[in-house]
């Protein structure tokens, strides 16, 4: 997952410098400021799609961390406990 996050983060820094800095330079048969636009738009879709799965991981984690305890109390137990 951290190899998924660097490549985007290193997409997109790579896509704003050409983007800023080398719009009308030629690479091959790109252009590059369409061809930095494009790495960008990537790049940001990459980090953000990581960031969306490891938020997802989290919740189900904890959900059912919580719901597997095996202690056999319910919910309005512990409630009763704290007060």
């Amino acid at each position: 997952m951290r190899f998924r996050i660097l490549l985007g983060v290193t997409l997109v820094v790579v896509g704003a410098v050409l983007a800023l800095f080398f719009w009308n330079t030629d690479f091959f048969w790109f252009r590059g400021g369409p061809l930095g636009v494009l790495m960008l738009v990537v790049g940001v879709f990459e980090v953000g799609e990581q960031l969306w799965r490891a938020r997802r991981r989290g919740r189900s984690g904890g959900v059912s961390e919580a719901a597997g305890d095996g202690e056999g109390t319910s919910g309005t137990e512990q409630d009763g406990d704290r007060s």
